[in-house]
């Protein structure tokens, strides 16, 4: 582990090391008059955007169907994150490849991991790893709107200028979030008690079925780097089968060939289960998509989770 930190570090010296030599001008202020930021999901990018609207220019590293958890970092990503203004990141490890760069970063550039805002107390512990956070905060509207107030203060404090802007959409966006959230409660009450079972591919929605009160279960966990094992599998089939879970989802990030599995395997057993609607976890969807925005997105997946369980 040692010798593999020590690559990374030195990879990122390199990396930096040839940018100044071949882009120089990329460490400079940018002439332009609006901000430039670099954000690493098409999630913070949204945020960014519907504060700040044209006023900030937004270059997002990872775009649709893009899994953050695996992604690693292009020599143009690096030269993204040196020419920006400033750097916004989920963090709680939910950029695990990029960690190093990131960190790096934050000594060159003013680099925020906004997710940092939540209170520890608020945030759901990893089954798998001591110390470490379910990153997806996202899927609690009430904790991402205080990421939005953050992002705000960042934005206006690097932006003078356009400060009375930026709060003015601030406060306007917290009411659509507010209201959204309001529909999500109200949407899953559709759903009667014993059928609230929301299956997925990997631990993306616990946040969501701890504030929308449904159960949420996964064949994986937030790491995705092991492949599920055939105990896992079956251990997730018995679920379904015992709790009569009519609708299972794959995710847009992720292969759909693991929920496939289950479906068959399910079957086996005498149980039908259908997959449902493909779900929105760690990208929001294509520019012409009905989730291309985070409110979208959100509405995507609830309509598609009341739907799908819901289903005769």
């Amino acid at each position: 582990m040692q010798k593999q930190s020590i690559f990374i570090a030195a990879v990122i010296i390199s990396i930096t090391a040839v940018s100044i030599f071949f882009f120089p001008t990329i460490y400079q202020q940018n002439n332009n008059s609006s901000l430039h930021v670099t954000v690493t999901t098409s999630i913070i990018a949204d945020a960014v955007t519907q504060i700040a609207g044209k006023h900030i220019t937004v270059h997002t590293l990872m775009g649709p169907g893009i899994d953050p958890h695996s992604y690693h970092a292009r020599l143009s990503d690096i030269r993204a994150l040196l020419s920006s203004d400033i750097i916004l990141y989920n963090g709680l490890h939910l950029e695990g490849k990029m960690a190093s760069i990131l960190e790096k970063m934050q000594t060159m550039k003013p680099t925020y991991a906004v997710a940092n805002i939540i209170d520890q107390t608020k945030l759901i512990q990893s089954d798998e790893f001591d110390g470490i956070y379910d990153p997806h905060i996202w899927f609690d509207v009430t904790l991402w709107i205080e990421v939005i107030a953050y992002i705000t203060d960042i934005l206006i404090k690097h932006d003078q200028t356009n400060a009375k802007i930026y709060r003015h959409n601030y406060a306007s966006y917290v009411t659509q979030l507010q209201k959204m959230h309001h529909r999500i409660q109200t949407k899953i009450k559709e759903i009667p008690k014993k059928d609230r079972f929301l299956v997925t591919t990997h631990d993306a929605f616990s946040y969501f079925g701890r504030i929308y009160d449904i159960n949420v279960i996964a064949l994986q966990g937030i790491n995705l780097d092991a492949e599920p094992c055939i105990t896992d599998i079956q251990q997730l089939v018995q679920v379904i089968v015992k709790n009569n879970i009519k609708t299972i989802f794959v995710e847009s990030s992720l292969p759909h060939r693991s929920m496939q599995a289950i479906s068959q395997a399910v079957h086996a057993y005498g149980w039908q289960v259908q997959i449902g609607d493909e779900l929105y976890s760690d990208a929001l969807g294509p520019q012409h998509s009905d989730a291309h925005t985070y409110i979208g997105m959100l509405k995507h997946n609830v309509n598609s989770v009341v739907n799908g369980l819901n289903s005769r």
